[in-house]
């Protein structure tokens, strides 16, 4: 119960940021200030991270699927 407190917490936490997160993460020992913080750190550095739209998010997918094939 406490693994699925801490997962919900997480994404609770990145969901407050407004938008999906298309992306990974990874917590050891996190909690709301930590996935705060990492939120803060992120969205200061616009090279951290890309806004995109859903159209652009499947080409995005489909094209990478067919450079792997």
């Amino acid at each position: 119960e406490f693994v699925r407190h801490k997962i919900l917490d997480a994404i609770g936490d990145l969901y407050t940021s407004g938008y999906l997160v298309i992306g990974k993460y990874k917590g050891y020992k996190s909690g709301h200030g930590v996935t705060n913080n990492l939120l803060r750190k992120v969205f200061a550095d616009p090279s951290c991270y890309e806004i995109v739209d859903f159209e652009q998010a499947v080409s995005f997918n489909e094209e990478r699927e067919v450079a792997n094939s």
